[in-house]
C-alpha cells in the first residue's frame, strides 16, 4: 500500500519548507544529515537494534513514498514508538536515517 505524502526534497517541497506542514520541523526540532555509506564508519561497539512491540496491537502499516509508517490502533500513548526513514529516493535526494 502506498499512502500519500507530502514532503521531499525539491525546492518547492524541501527542508526549507517542511516546517509549513508540520511545525515541529522548524528550529531546533528538526535535523536533516547526509549520511554517505562510502563515508560512514562502522562502530563495533553498538549493539544491535531492539525492536519490540506489544502483542495484540491493533496497527497499520504503510508505505508514504518515503518510509514504512507504522500506527498503532489500540494505543493512546504513542510516545517512544518509532520511525525508521532510510533510503536512498533518487539519485539527487539526500537519505534520512532516524531511530526516535
Amino acid at each position: 500500500m502506498t499512502g500519500h505524502h507530502s514532503w521531499g526534497y525539491g525546492q518547492n517541497d524541501g527542508p526549507s519548507e517542511w516546517h509549513k506542514l508540520y511545525p515541529v520541523a522548524q528550529g531546533n526540532c528538526q535535523s536533516p544529515i547526509d549520511i554517505i555509506p562510502a563515508q560512514a564508519i562502522y562502530d563495533p561497539c553498538l549493539k544491535p537494534l531492539s525492536i519490540s512491540y506489544r502483542s495484540g496491537s491493533s496497527l497499520d502499516i504503510s508505505n508514504n513514498g518515503h518510509s514504512v509508517m507504522v500506527d498503532f490502533k489500540d494505543m493512546d500513548d504513542k510516545t517512544g514508538l518509532c520511525a525508521l526513514l532510510s533510503g536512498l529516493l533518487n539519485q539527487d535526494a539526500k537519505n534520512t536515517h532516524t531511530v526516535t
